[in-house]
């Protein structure tokens, strides 16, 4: 047992070699991962990794009523552009590497409490989609700093996909996302979240 087990190592160690090891991505990083239904069942989405390169697209395949996959196909139309690890604050690369996020373009999501609406954190800023071909639009722009200094994190939507709450500077906040106060991707402007961390209570 020993002696197979030696022998099993030994072919492994031959076949590795030091370029696989430094290979840009990581030897196994690229396969799929949270992977999760949406809550109308819809929908069975997950984040996929392009050929060869680390930027990840949210991507779903659609579930008929007999249970039956379609093809997949991205959830997210959008070419989000690459934003270099360089480019990022030294809060959010610690954050990274403690949660071994190694990858870029879409880092994270998550689906709705009622339906397929998909909440996205790309480079930093927090976005929100509506179903599949749906309008995409900004809720969360990392540049901005008017209300708080430092990385996105966490960001939640409320069971009724009407609030996002996050964090932000070590302070937690709620910002209202209905349709009247959220954003198109294509502009930078945000309503201001609520801080409910200084909120004063009852």
């Amino acid at each position: 047992m020993a002696s197979l087990l030696w022998q099993k190592r030994r072919r492994v160690a031959e076949d590795l070699r030091v370029e696989d090891i430094a290979a840009d991505p990581r030897p196994g990083m690229t396969a799929p991962c949270s992977i999760a239904f949406s809550a109308d069942r819809k929908h069975v989405g997950y984040l996929l990794s392009k050929p060869g390169s680390r930027d990840q697209v949210l991507v779903v395949n659609e579930i008929d009523a007999e249970g039956h996959l379609s093809a997949v196909r991205p959830f997210v139309q959008h070419d989000f552009e690459h934003s270099a690890e360089e480019s990022l604050s030294l809060e959010e690369r610690m954050r990274r590497e403690r949660t071994r996020s190694w990858g870029q373009g879409v880092t994270s999501y998550a689906w709705g409490a009622r339906t397929s609406v998909a909440l996205l954190q790309v480079n930093g800023s927090v976005f929100l989609q509506r179903g599949l071909g749906g309008e995409l639009l900004k809720v969360l722009d990392c540049e901005d700093t008017s209300y708080a200094r430092g990385p996105i994190l966490d960001p939640k939507l409320s069971p009724d996909e009407t609030q996002l709450a996050f964090v932000r500077g070590a302070e937690v906040f709620v910002l209202r996302i209905a349709p009247s106060v959220t954003t198109d991707v294509t502009t930078s402007e945000t309503a201001a979240p609520t801080n409910v961390t200084t909120s004063e209570t009852a």
